[in-house]
Formats: structure tokens, C-alpha cells, sequence
């Protein structure tokens, strides 16, 4: 158990962008994968049980894809659109209750101070992201996935095992899948990069590709590499890379 604050001294940034287009090591070797899951639900059970209060500012940045509803001669004319947030953010995280706040500081550059204030994403909405890998690796979510390995990694000076998560046959609700960055040491998770299918609101991107004669590319991204009492805390969340694609390409 623990607590404490921090903030401030860098910068807590989700980007979310859209734009136009190993060997295994000798841990590894002696890790199976169920051991690698067992590291994993543990951290996930400390992290579950711990009490913390984190707060930092939020940076939230969209560039939208919009179509002008119209078509030309070859497709339909399209535009982008930025639009831009920061807010004060903190969650809290204690007897197994989660307070998630936001101050709305300033929207495209004007100042706000709105409390209390939702998140004013257009496409995407993102929440608890402190708590993605107790979603894919904790004991109960671990019964709901099936996992293999897809090869060893160093990321930020780290061994690290990359994992992919799929639903198993039998889970019965919509949640995020995908691949995992597993710290070999410790079972703490690094990074998470949610597969395109499993996001909310996937299928307006769908509709949107359709519009164009093209198929989506999505990447969603979430960085865990700022380190505090043998947790890890996300330093960023990425959606970057969607990219529209003629149907005919690969």
C-alpha cells in the first residue's frame, strides 16, 4: 500500500493523431508462458491492491478526418480539422474505487477552467488508462484471452517479452485486445498496443474508409515508462497511423 502525488515536472500527453499514411534470450527461454502470465497477474493483483493518487496535465490533440459531402470525379474531397485540449487530471484509486477527474484548462488555445469537465474527444474516448494492463493480464481477464508470444524485445534498457492477447472463444463482451510489452524481471507492463478491431467506435471508421474505396489502419498506443514504487504509470497514449488505404493495395 501507498500513496503520494505527482505532477507536473513532465507533461502527461496523449496524441491522438490522424494522418494520410528477435532471438530469444536466455531469461526468456526459462520463462514458459505460463510463467510469464502468472509474473503478469501478480503485478496485475499488486496494482489492483495498491492506493494512489496520480495527477498530471493532459494534453489531448485530434486531427479529424472529415468528409465535405461531396464527390469529384474520383472520390469524395475531404479536409482536416485540428482540434486540441488540456486539462488538470487526476485519478484516484483507493478501497477498490476509482475517482477519475478532469479540469478542462484550454480548448484550442483559449483558456476554459471548467471543472468537473468531460473528455471532448470527436472519435475516440479514453479512460483509466493507468489500469489497461489489469484489463488484459489480470487473473480474471487472463480466463477471457488466449496468449501466445511473438518475440523478445529491448525496450528502455528493459528485456521484454512481446505478447499477443486474443479473446477466447468463450468471452461474451466487446473489450480491448492486443499486443503486450512484459518486463521479463518483474511481470510489469511497459507498453500496450490495442489491435484496431477491439477500439470503440471502429466501425464509423469503417464507414468512413468505405466512403473512399479504402480500409482502415489503426495503431492505439499506451506507453508505461514512468516508474514509482515498482509500478509502472503511462507517460503517453498514441493514435496514430490511421491511414485509408485504396481497397486494391494489401
Amino acid at each position: 500500500m501507498w500513496g503520494g502525488q505527482q505532477r507536473g515536472k513532465s507533461a502527461f500527453v496523449w496524441l491522438i493523431i490522424l494522418i494520410l499514411m528477435s532471438p530469444v534470450s536466455l531469461l526468456a527461454e526459462r520463462l514458459s508462458l505460463a510463467q510469464i502470465l502468472k509474473k503478469c497477474a501478480s503485478y496485475c493483483e499488486l496494482l489492483s491492491n495498491s492506493v494512489f493518487h496520480f495527477v498530471c496535465l493532459e494534453e489531448v490533440e485530434e486531427r479529424l478526418f472529415y468528409s465535405a459531402r461531396r464527390i469529384t470525379y474520383y472520390r469524395p474531397t475531404a479536409f482536416f480539422k485540428r482540434h486540441k485540449l488540456l486539462y488538470d487530471y487526476q485519478l484516484i484509486w483507493k478501497d477498490g474505487r476509482i475517482t477519475e477527474k478532469r479540469i478542462l484548462l484550454e480548448e484550442n488555445g483559449r483558456e476554459k477552467n471548467i471543472p468537473n469537465a468531460h473528455l471532448k474527444t470527436k472519435r475516440f474516448k479514453h479512460k483509466k488508462i493507468i489500469f489497461g494492463p489489469i484489463g488484459l493480464l489480470s487473473p480474471y481477464w487472463q480466463k477471457r484471452h488466449t496468449y501466445r508470444i511473438i518475440r523478445e524485445e529491448r525496450l528502455k534498457g528493459q528485456e521484454t517479452l512481446v505478447l499477443e492477447a486474443l479473446p477466447s472463444p468463450s468471452a461474451q463482451t466487446k473489450h480491448l485486445y492486443g499486443k503486450i510489452w512484459v518486463n521479463l524481471s518483474d511481470g510489469s507492463i511497459l507498453k500496450l498496443e490495442w489491435k484496431q478491431e477491439s477500439l470503440e467506435n471502429y466501425d464509423l471508421i469503417q464507414n468512413l474508409a468505405r466512403q473512399f474505396r479504402a480500409k482502415p489502419r489503426i495503431t492505439l498506443i499506451a506507453e508505461y515508462f514512468q516508474e514509482k514504487k515498482g509500478f509502472t504509470f503511462p507517460v503517453g497514449l498514441s493514435l496514430k497511423k490511421i491511414t485509408f488505404r485504396p481497397e486494391t493495395e494489401s
